[in-house]
Protein backbone atom coordinates (compact mmCIF):
# COMPACT_ATOMS: atom_id res chain seq x y z
CA UNK A 1 0.00 0.00 0.00
CA UNK A 2 2.67 2.03 0.56
CA UNK A 3 4.58 1.61 -2.16
CA UNK A 4 1.32 2.10 -4.56
CA UNK A 5 1.01 5.58 -2.50
CA UNK A 6 4.60 6.76 -3.24
CA UNK A 7 4.21 6.12 -6.95
CA UNK A 8 0.83 8.52 -6.85
CA UNK A 9 3.32 10.54 -5.22
CA UNK A 10 5.78 10.75 -7.70
CA UNK A 11 3.09 10.80 -10.42
CA UNK A 12 1.51 13.89 -9.02
CA UNK A 13 4.77 15.70 -8.89
CA UNK A 14 5.77 14.92 -12.80
CA UNK A 15 2.03 15.85 -13.93
CA UNK A 16 3.03 19.45 -11.74
CA UNK A 17 6.06 20.11 -13.25
CA UNK A 18 5.19 19.76 -16.79
CA UNK A 19 2.18 21.84 -16.21
CA UNK A 20 4.74 24.43 -14.85
CA UNK A 21 6.63 23.85 -18.05
CA UNK A 22 3.66 24.44 -19.73
CA UNK A 23 2.88 27.63 -17.86
CA UNK A 24 5.98 29.21 -18.49
CA UNK A 25 6.29 28.50 -21.85
CA UNK A 26 2.57 29.98 -22.33
CA UNK A 27 3.62 32.63 -20.53
CA UNK A 28 7.17 33.38 -23.33
CA UNK A 29 4.78 33.20 -26.24
CA UNK A 30 1.52 34.86 -24.81
CA UNK A 31 2.45 38.47 -25.57
CA UNK A 32 1.27 39.60 -22.77
CA UNK A 33 1.54 43.60 -21.40
CA UNK A 34 3.37 42.27 -18.56
CA UNK A 35 6.67 41.17 -18.24
CA UNK A 36 7.65 37.17 -18.07
CA UNK A 37 8.59 37.61 -14.23
CA UNK A 38 5.75 39.50 -13.91
CA UNK A 39 3.24 37.73 -15.15
CA UNK A 40 4.46 34.42 -13.53
CA UNK A 41 4.65 36.24 -9.95
CA UNK A 42 0.51 36.98 -11.03
CA UNK A 43 -0.38 33.50 -11.57
CA UNK A 44 1.81 32.12 -8.54
CA UNK A 45 0.78 34.54 -6.11
CA UNK A 46 -2.81 35.77 -6.88
CA UNK A 47 -4.20 32.34 -5.50
CA UNK A 48 -2.88 32.90 -2.03
CA UNK A 49 -5.09 35.94 -1.96
CA UNK A 50 -8.14 34.96 -2.96
CA UNK A 51 -11.20 34.57 -0.78
CA UNK A 52 -13.23 31.90 -0.28
CA UNK A 53 -15.76 30.47 -3.62
CA UNK A 54 -18.58 32.00 -2.03
CA UNK A 55 -17.16 35.18 -1.61
CA UNK A 56 -18.16 36.60 -5.11
CA UNK A 57 -14.87 38.64 -6.93
CA UNK A 58 -14.89 41.80 -9.68
CA UNK A 59 -12.00 39.60 -11.70
CA UNK A 60 -10.55 36.50 -12.08
CA UNK A 61 -6.97 36.28 -13.64
CA UNK A 62 -5.91 33.58 -16.28
CA UNK A 63 -2.51 32.15 -17.90
CA UNK A 64 -1.48 34.93 -20.66
CA UNK A 65 -3.35 33.48 -23.87
CA UNK A 66 -6.14 32.66 -22.54
CA UNK A 67 -8.74 34.75 -22.86
CA UNK A 68 -9.87 37.24 -19.74
CA UNK A 69 -12.86 35.73 -18.02
CA UNK A 70 -14.52 37.99 -15.63
CA UNK A 71 -17.32 36.86 -12.81
CA UNK A 72 -20.83 38.00 -13.03
CA UNK A 73 -21.20 41.61 -12.98
CA UNK A 74 -21.59 42.97 -9.68
CA UNK A 75 -24.98 44.13 -8.92
CA UNK A 76 -26.07 47.56 -10.16
CA UNK A 77 -27.80 49.76 -7.35
CA UNK A 78 -31.60 49.59 -7.20
CA UNK A 79 -34.15 52.38 -7.97
CA UNK A 80 -34.28 53.45 -4.60
CA UNK A 81 -31.07 54.38 -4.07
CA UNK A 82 -29.52 57.67 -4.78
CA UNK A 83 -26.07 57.60 -5.16
CA UNK A 84 -25.35 56.76 -9.03
CA UNK A 85 -22.77 54.05 -8.04
CA UNK A 86 -21.73 50.58 -8.76
CA UNK A 87 -22.23 48.04 -6.02
CA UNK A 88 -19.22 48.92 -3.08
CA UNK A 89 -17.45 45.32 -3.26
CA UNK A 90 -17.13 44.06 1.13
CA UNK A 91 -13.76 43.03 1.94
CA UNK A 92 -14.20 41.31 4.87
CA UNK A 93 -11.03 41.77 7.39
CA UNK A 94 -9.91 38.08 7.55
CA UNK A 95 -10.46 37.66 3.98
CA UNK A 96 -6.94 38.30 3.06
CA UNK A 97 -5.21 36.84 6.40
CA UNK A 98 -2.50 38.76 8.07
CA UNK A 99 -2.46 40.96 4.80
CA UNK A 100 -5.83 42.22 5.50
CA UNK A 101 -3.41 45.16 7.83
CA UNK A 102 -1.91 46.15 4.95
CA UNK A 103 -4.87 48.27 3.50
CA UNK A 104 -3.73 51.40 1.29
CA UNK A 105 -4.42 54.36 3.48
CA UNK A 106 -2.35 57.02 5.33
CA UNK A 107 1.00 55.49 4.05
CA UNK A 108 1.17 56.34 0.52
CA UNK A 109 3.83 57.20 -2.02
CA UNK A 110 5.61 60.46 -1.68
CA UNK A 111 4.88 61.33 -5.89
CA UNK A 112 5.78 65.15 -5.32
CA UNK A 113 8.36 66.60 -2.44
CA UNK A 114 7.13 69.90 -1.93
CA UNK A 115 9.14 72.39 0.33
CA UNK A 116 10.18 72.02 3.92
CA UNK A 117 7.31 73.57 5.66
CA UNK A 118 4.29 73.07 8.19
CA UNK A 119 2.08 75.11 5.93
CA UNK A 120 1.84 75.66 2.31
CA UNK A 121 0.13 78.50 0.55
CA UNK A 122 -1.57 78.82 -2.45
CA UNK A 123 2.61 80.73 -3.78
CA UNK A 124 4.16 77.17 -3.83
CA UNK A 125 4.59 78.00 -7.60
CA UNK A 126 6.98 80.43 -9.17
CA UNK A 127 5.03 80.45 -12.35
CA UNK A 128 1.78 79.69 -13.66
CA UNK A 129 1.93 79.42 -17.67
CA UNK A 130 -0.77 79.76 -19.69
CA UNK A 131 -1.52 79.17 -23.43
CA UNK A 132 0.00 83.02 -23.89
CA UNK A 133 2.93 81.56 -23.24
CA UNK A 134 2.74 79.48 -25.71
CA UNK A 135 6.43 80.40 -27.42
CA UNK A 136 7.97 79.48 -23.66
CA UNK A 137 6.44 76.20 -23.37
CA UNK A 138 8.21 75.26 -26.82
CA UNK A 139 11.38 75.24 -24.87
CA UNK A 140 11.33 72.00 -23.12
CA UNK A 141 14.16 72.98 -19.92
CA UNK A 142 10.88 75.75 -19.81
CA UNK A 143 8.31 73.14 -19.71
CA UNK A 144 10.33 70.76 -17.34
CA UNK A 145 11.12 74.18 -14.58
CA UNK A 146 6.93 75.52 -14.76
CA UNK A 147 5.07 72.78 -15.87
CA UNK A 148 6.11 69.31 -14.98
CA UNK A 149 7.42 67.65 -11.90
CA UNK A 150 9.71 64.69 -13.67
CA UNK A 151 10.54 61.51 -11.59
CA UNK A 152 14.27 60.07 -11.86
CA UNK A 153 12.93 57.45 -13.02
CA UNK A 154 12.11 58.92 -16.79
CA UNK A 155 12.19 61.89 -18.31
CA UNK A 156 10.54 64.24 -21.06
CA UNK A 157 11.50 64.30 -25.04
CA UNK A 158 10.74 66.26 -27.79
CA UNK A 159 8.74 63.65 -29.28
CA UNK A 160 6.54 63.06 -26.92
CA UNK A 161 6.12 66.47 -25.73
CA UNK A 162 4.83 68.35 -28.86
CA UNK A 163 2.60 71.62 -27.33
CA UNK A 164 1.18 72.05 -30.23
CA UNK A 165 0.03 68.50 -30.81
CA UNK A 166 -1.37 68.81 -27.57
CA UNK A 167 -3.27 72.42 -28.55
CA UNK A 168 -4.47 71.25 -31.29
CA UNK A 169 -6.16 67.72 -30.11
CA UNK A 170 -9.79 68.01 -29.89
CA UNK A 171 -10.91 66.56 -26.42
CA UNK A 172 -14.24 67.14 -26.41
CA UNK A 173 -16.91 64.83 -25.19
CA UNK A 174 -20.51 63.90 -27.23
CA UNK A 175 -22.63 64.73 -23.73
CA UNK A 176 -25.94 63.61 -26.11
CA UNK A 177 -28.32 61.06 -24.95
CA UNK A 178 -28.82 59.73 -21.81
CA UNK A 179 -25.70 57.03 -21.49
CA UNK A 180 -22.99 57.75 -19.10
CA UNK A 181 -19.81 59.59 -20.86
CA UNK A 182 -17.46 59.80 -17.85
CA UNK A 183 -16.34 56.96 -15.24
CA UNK A 184 -14.62 57.87 -12.21
CA UNK A 185 -12.99 55.20 -10.01
CA UNK A 186 -9.89 55.03 -7.49
CA UNK A 187 -6.89 52.42 -7.74
CA UNK A 188 -6.87 52.91 -3.89
CA UNK A 189 -10.46 53.44 -2.94
CA UNK A 190 -8.90 52.85 0.76
CA UNK A 191 -7.31 56.55 0.67
CA UNK A 192 -8.28 58.50 3.84
CA UNK A 193 -8.16 62.43 4.75
CA UNK A 194 -6.60 63.52 8.17
CA UNK A 195 -9.89 63.80 10.05
CA UNK A 196 -11.87 60.75 7.92
CA UNK A 197 -13.37 57.93 9.53
CA UNK A 198 -11.79 54.54 8.39
CA UNK A 199 -14.66 52.62 8.52
CA UNK A 200 -16.88 55.20 5.99
CA UNK A 201 -15.43 54.25 2.59
CA UNK A 202 -17.17 58.24 1.44
CA UNK A 203 -15.17 59.80 4.25
CA UNK A 204 -12.23 58.92 1.90
CA UNK A 205 -11.43 59.76 -1.43
CA UNK A 206 -14.18 58.19 -2.85
CA UNK A 207 -16.66 61.07 -0.85
CA UNK A 208 -14.69 63.27 -3.05
CA UNK A 209 -14.94 61.18 -6.08
CA UNK A 210 -18.96 61.03 -5.14
CA UNK A 211 -18.99 64.56 -5.22
CA UNK A 212 -16.94 65.40 -8.39
CA UNK A 213 -19.60 62.74 -10.20
CA UNK A 214 -22.79 64.58 -8.62
CA UNK A 215 -21.44 68.11 -9.92
CA UNK A 216 -20.91 66.86 -13.06
CA UNK A 217 -23.79 64.66 -13.70
CA UNK A 218 -25.72 68.50 -12.41
CA UNK A 219 -23.94 69.96 -15.72
CA UNK A 220 -25.07 67.41 -17.86
CA UNK A 221 -22.20 65.03 -18.11
CA UNK A 222 -23.19 61.79 -17.17
CA UNK A 223 -20.94 60.42 -14.79
CA UNK A 224 -21.04 57.44 -13.18
CA UNK A 225 -18.86 56.65 -10.27
CA UNK A 226 -16.99 52.99 -9.17
CA UNK A 227 -16.31 52.13 -5.90
CA UNK A 228 -14.61 48.79 -6.16
CA UNK A 229 -11.93 47.79 -3.64
CA UNK A 230 -8.86 46.85 -5.70
CA UNK A 231 -6.27 47.92 -3.03
CA UNK A 232 -7.60 45.44 -0.36
CA UNK A 233 -3.56 44.14 0.33
CA UNK A 234 -0.61 46.03 -0.74
CA UNK A 235 0.86 46.03 -4.39
CA UNK A 236 -0.76 45.13 -7.30
CA UNK A 237 -3.77 47.23 -7.16
CA UNK A 238 -3.03 48.06 -10.92
CA UNK A 239 -3.51 44.73 -12.10
CA UNK A 240 -6.45 44.51 -10.11
CA UNK A 241 -8.39 47.23 -11.19
CA UNK A 242 -7.74 46.60 -14.98
CA UNK A 243 -10.28 44.18 -15.39
CA UNK A 244 -13.08 45.24 -13.48
CA UNK A 245 -12.54 48.57 -15.18
CA UNK A 246 -12.42 47.17 -18.76
CA UNK A 247 -15.86 45.06 -17.89
CA UNK A 248 -17.23 48.74 -17.40
CA UNK A 249 -16.18 50.10 -20.31
CA UNK A 250 -17.41 46.96 -22.05
CA UNK A 251 -21.37 47.58 -20.47
CA UNK A 252 -21.11 50.94 -21.28
CA UNK A 253 -19.24 52.11 -24.35
CA UNK A 254 -20.30 55.21 -24.17
CA UNK A 255 -18.01 56.19 -22.07
CA UNK A 256 -15.59 58.64 -23.26
CA UNK A 257 -13.56 59.57 -20.23
CA UNK A 258 -12.47 58.16 -17.17
CA UNK A 259 -10.89 59.53 -13.76
CA UNK A 260 -8.91 57.42 -11.88
CA UNK A 261 -9.02 59.64 -8.94
CA UNK A 262 -6.46 59.38 -5.60
CA UNK A 263 -5.26 61.34 -2.49
CA UNK A 264 -1.63 62.02 -2.46
CA UNK A 265 0.90 61.26 0.67
CA UNK A 266 3.16 63.75 1.65
CA UNK A 267 5.71 64.53 4.35
CA UNK A 268 3.84 64.53 7.74
CA UNK A 269 4.64 68.00 8.54
CA UNK A 270 3.45 69.06 4.75
CA UNK A 271 0.15 70.53 4.25
CA UNK A 272 -0.68 71.44 0.76
CA UNK A 273 -3.37 73.94 1.07
CA UNK A 274 -4.57 76.85 -1.20
CA UNK A 275 -8.01 79.14 -1.02
CA UNK A 276 -10.39 79.09 -4.26
CA UNK A 277 -13.12 81.47 -3.99
CA UNK A 278 -12.87 81.91 -0.01
CA UNK A 279 -12.05 78.43 0.88
CA UNK A 280 -9.81 76.39 2.04
CA UNK A 281 -9.02 73.94 -0.60
CA UNK A 282 -6.34 70.77 -0.75
CA UNK A 283 -4.54 71.61 -4.51
CA UNK A 284 -5.04 69.06 -6.64
CA UNK A 285 -1.98 67.35 -9.26
CA UNK A 286 -2.54 65.55 -12.58
CA UNK A 287 -0.51 62.36 -13.35
CA UNK A 288 1.12 60.35 -16.01
CA UNK A 289 2.70 57.53 -16.32
CA UNK A 290 5.12 57.73 -19.34
CA UNK A 291 5.49 54.02 -20.21
CA UNK A 292 9.46 54.64 -20.09
CA UNK A 293 12.32 54.74 -18.04
CA UNK A 294 15.88 54.84 -17.34
CA UNK A 295 17.93 51.22 -17.91
CA UNK A 296 21.68 51.79 -17.34
CA UNK A 297 21.73 55.50 -18.31
CA UNK A 298 19.75 54.67 -21.72
CA UNK A 299 15.56 56.14 -21.22
CA UNK A 300 14.05 52.89 -22.72
CA UNK A 301 10.32 51.71 -23.43
CA UNK A 302 8.67 49.29 -21.41
CA UNK A 303 7.77 47.17 -23.84
CA UNK A 304 5.45 45.10 -21.07
CA UNK A 305 3.57 48.26 -20.76
CA UNK A 306 2.46 49.37 -24.24
CA UNK A 307 0.33 52.56 -24.58
CA UNK A 308 -1.24 53.21 -27.29
CA UNK A 309 -3.07 56.66 -26.00
CA UNK A 310 -0.09 58.35 -25.19
CA UNK A 311 0.06 61.35 -27.20
CA UNK A 312 -3.95 61.63 -26.02
CA UNK A 313 -3.25 61.18 -22.27
CA UNK A 314 -0.18 63.58 -22.25
CA UNK A 315 -2.36 66.31 -23.85
CA UNK A 316 -5.29 66.04 -22.20
CA UNK A 317 -3.61 66.60 -18.96
CA UNK A 318 -1.41 69.75 -20.75
CA UNK A 319 -5.42 70.84 -21.71
CA UNK A 320 -6.55 70.76 -18.32
CA UNK A 321 -2.99 71.91 -16.59
CA UNK A 322 -3.72 75.04 -18.61
CA UNK A 323 -7.06 75.38 -17.88
CA UNK A 324 -6.53 75.08 -14.46
CA UNK A 325 -3.54 78.23 -14.28
CA UNK A 326 -6.22 80.40 -16.51
CA UNK A 327 -9.21 79.84 -13.80
CA UNK A 328 -7.08 78.91 -10.65
CA UNK A 329 -3.97 79.95 -10.71
CA UNK A 330 -1.89 77.99 -7.81
CA UNK A 331 -4.79 74.96 -7.20
CA UNK A 332 -3.00 72.46 -9.55
CA UNK A 333 0.39 71.48 -8.45
CA UNK A 334 3.03 70.93 -11.74
CA UNK A 335 1.86 67.57 -13.58
CA UNK A 336 4.16 64.82 -11.92
CA UNK A 337 5.39 62.43 -15.09
CA UNK A 338 6.61 59.00 -13.83
CA UNK A 339 7.92 55.88 -15.98
CA UNK A 340 4.62 53.46 -15.63
CA UNK A 341 1.48 53.24 -17.31
CA UNK A 342 -0.96 53.13 -13.99
CA UNK A 343 -4.88 53.15 -15.24
CA UNK A 344 -3.93 55.69 -18.12
CA UNK A 345 -3.97 53.27 -21.03
CA UNK A 346 -7.17 52.13 -21.59
CA UNK A 347 -8.86 55.09 -23.00
CA UNK A 348 -7.37 57.79 -25.20
CA UNK A 349 -9.13 60.55 -22.45
CA UNK A 350 -7.73 59.12 -19.35
CA UNK A 351 -6.65 60.64 -16.66
CA UNK A 352 -5.56 60.27 -13.00
CA UNK A 353 -5.53 62.76 -10.25
CA UNK A 354 -4.22 63.65 -7.09
CA UNK A 355 -6.43 65.16 -4.50
CA UNK A 356 -4.66 66.83 -1.49
CA UNK A 357 -2.61 64.69 0.59
CA UNK A 358 -3.28 62.42 4.03
CA UNK A 359 -2.18 65.61 5.70
CA UNK A 360 -5.36 67.80 4.47
CA UNK A 361 -8.94 67.31 5.74
CA UNK A 362 -11.87 65.76 4.35
CA UNK A 363 -13.44 69.05 3.58
CA UNK A 364 -10.28 70.94 2.12
CA UNK A 365 -10.41 67.55 -0.41
CA UNK A 366 -14.16 67.85 -1.07
CA UNK A 367 -13.71 71.79 -1.86
CA UNK A 368 -11.38 70.83 -4.82
CA UNK A 369 -14.49 68.98 -6.68
CA UNK A 370 -15.91 72.34 -7.61
CA UNK A 371 -13.11 74.06 -9.44
CA UNK A 372 -11.79 70.58 -10.43
CA UNK A 373 -15.31 70.41 -12.19
CA UNK A 374 -14.84 73.72 -13.47
CA UNK A 375 -11.36 72.91 -14.77
CA UNK A 376 -12.43 69.63 -16.66
CA UNK A 377 -15.45 71.09 -18.03
CA UNK A 378 -13.57 74.08 -19.89
CA UNK A 379 -11.74 71.07 -22.01
CA UNK A 380 -14.11 68.58 -22.61
CA UNK A 381 -17.38 70.94 -23.36
CA UNK A 382 -16.37 72.80 -26.85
Amino acid sequence: MRHKKSILFYLRKISQGILLSLCIVSLVFAGSQENIADRLFLYMALPCFEPDSDTQMAFKYNLPGIDSAISEPLDEPSGQESRNLFKVEKIEENEFGDAADELIGIHDIIYQTEADSSNIDDHFFIDFPTVSDIDKLRDLSYLRSNFYTVDASTDITPQDFNVDEFLSMDLSIDTSGDDPKVLIFHTHVSEMFIDSDPSDLYEGIAGAGERLCKILNDRGIKTIHAVDKFDAVRGLAYERMEPRIRQILAQNPSIEMIIDLHRDGVNDATHLITNVNGKKTAPIMFFNGLSKQYDNGVLTNIASLPNKNLSANLALSFQLQLAANSLYPGFTRKVYLKNYRYSLHMLPKSILVEVGAQTNTKEEAFNAMEPLADIITSVILK
